[in-house]
């Protein structure tokens, strides 16, 4: 121990690398551990992980030069912690994901019976015999009692890997993933062992990279601890930063007795001091800033569930009502034409009254359906040119009955020279786009006329212009949004979705054209124009 607190002082590398590797070895464990702790897997690796560290220390104390008889102690206390190291790393494969142990009682008292007999023996003279100096070098004298360890150790190891394979290749999804994670994990750690410690053992008779060790276990019980948390936003940065402060301090420490001079030994002190108070205060604020991501992603998850469930809501009420209203329409419609013989003239007024209604119904009713279509994708469309002179005069005529009602005129004005061909989906743009503007203009203008335009020239403009209510720059900001209304223009058209604009953005930026508003303010009218490029 004294060869160690040596060590301590002069900070060394090798020391320096243990620490680190403890510190964020334990750091995982906790993090497990808090993770869900009842669970057998979780515990399983807490245990893993510490019977991991016990090991890592105990095989950095045997090389430090020191007596013999307490390097041999070391060693057999080494291969001691190695023991129930292969019992949990095959429990943890047999457990994984579970959070119950489902290995028979048999068998468990068993491998638990075996690795308690390999800890006796391995701590006794029968693992290692004695230390031997051979041209300077201390070697070990190896004992019977190894043979055990290395046949249960062999056993309970490959067993572990035969189970994660077994389990990988038969799951799906994610416990596929993060058995995968593991297998990676493992297969980095052994690579990493025999390419860079076995192989310069075996071949050069090379120690060099045996003290990089403890950070190769890190490889398999990072990637097991980020697979048993299931992918859930995993406090690497906490892990870091605590990794990071503890290994500091701990080669301040070194330093702090290490100095000889007063002076020296005051200023590393309050170095020492300031990097204590400084990586508390770092930890903490790195452990809100964790905080606060985990919080929004969880919000983000619940919203988007929240929003899937009210839009799957939504397409089922909309297409019940649809239903209905249809019926309805139909029904309607056949009193209003006389399929059901002569009726009255009140019951004929209010039977086309109530047809409108239901036909207002029927478009709403479509403009949330569409709008949510819009929103996710689905909706298709047919492709080809079409006469978007015609469809414009068309729209115009049929709407004209509905401006002479109040009194509004429209003026159309159309180059009757110019040719008009869109290539687009004509019975969306003519429904969702010629009419829904031109109807708008209708429906908020109390007087005066109406101006539609249709030119051509580098690119297709329709415009449509009225003196209606305007729009101020606090509504200009809800056009064309999702059921978006402006203050005061749902007092005047009460039937509105506020999807009737976002729809219509959706197909002319499907048709690669472009759609905005206009407008000098409150009551000084608006215009709302479309640019479509020339086909």
């Amino acid at each position: 121990m004294d060869a160690l607190f040596v060590q301590l002082q002069e900070a060394s590398l090798d020391l320096i690398v243990l620490v680190i590797a403890i510190t964020i070895h334990l750091l995982l464990a906790l993090a497990v551990y808090r993770s869900n702790p009842r669970s057998a897997t979780n515990i399983i690796f807490v245990l893993l992980t510490v019977c991991t560290v016990c090991w890592l220390v105990a095989a950095h104390v045997a090389r430090v030069p020191g007596p013999l008889e307490g390097s041999l102690m070391m060693h057999r206390l080494a291969i001691f912690f190695a023991a129930p190291m292969s019992l949990f790393f095959f429990l943890l494969a047999h457990t994984f994901p579970s959070d119950e142990i489902r290995l028979r009682s048999a068998y468990f008292y068993a491998a638990l019976g075996g690795a308690l007999l390999m800890m006796v023996l391995n701590i006794s003279p029968y693992a290692f015999v004695a230390t031997e100096v051979i041209n300077g070098d201390s070697r070990l004298i190896p004992g019977p009692g190894l043979i055990p360890f290395s046949v249960l150790s062999t056993f309970f190891s490959a067993f572990a890997v035969y189970l994660l394979i077994k389990k990988y290749l038969s799951a799906v999804d994610l416990p596929r993933k993060q058995l995968r994670l593991i297998l990676d994990g493992m297969l980095v750690m052994l690579v990493l062992i025999i390419a860079t410690i076995l192989v310069p053992i075996l071949v050069f008779n090379s120690l060099a990279f045996v003290p990089l060790a403890p950070l190769y276990t890190l490889a398999f019980l990072g990637a097991t601890a980020y697979a048993i948390t299931k992918y859930h936003l995993f406090n690497i940065k906490v892990l870091l930063a605590q990794a990071l402060t503890i290994t500091i301090c701990v080669v301040l420490f070194a330093k702090l007795f290490g100095d000889k001079s007063q002076g020296a030994f005051i200023v590393d002190g309050l170095i020492l001091a300031f990097t204590v108070i400084f990586g508390y205060l770092l930890v903490q604020s790195v452990k809100r800033e964790v905080e606060q991501r985990e919080l929004i992603q969880k919000q983000e998850q619940e919203l988007e569930v929240v929003n899937k469930q009210q839009e799957n809501l939504l397409h089922f009420i909309s297409h019940e009502i649809k239903g209905y209203l249809t019926k309805s329409e139909a029904g309607f419609a056949g009193i209003v034409e006389g399929d059901y013989g002569t009726i009255s003239e009140q019951l004929t007024g209010m039977a086309k009254g109530a047809l409108a209604d239901v036909r207002k119904g029927v478009r709403m009713v479509m403009e949330i359906l569409d709008a949510s279509n819009l929103k996710k994708g689905t909706v298709g469309y047919k492709m080809k040119p079409f006469d978007l002179r015609a469809a414009v005069i068309d729209t115009v005529e049929h709407l004209k009955p509905a401006a002479e009602e109040k009194h509004i005129g429209i003026k159309t004005m159309i180059d009757t020279k110019a040719t008009f061909v869109l290539n687009g989906d004509e019975e969306k743009i003519r429904q969702h786009v010629l009419r829904n503007l031109i109807d708008n203009a209708i429906r908020y203008t109390p007087s005066g006329d109406i101006e539609v335009t249709l030119t051509d020239g580098d690119k297709l403009r329709f415009s449509v212009k009225d003196s209606g209510i305007g729009i101020t720059p606090e509504d200009m900001k809800m056009l064309f949004t999702e059921g978006g209304h402006g203050k005061d223009s749902i007092k005047i058209n009460v039937h509105s979705t506020g999807y009737g604009l976002f729809i219509a953005k959706q197909i002319v930026e499907a048709h690669k054209g472009k759609i905005w508003a206009e407008s000098e303010g409150e009551g000084k009218g608006s215009r709302f124009v479309i640019e479509f490029p020339i086909t």
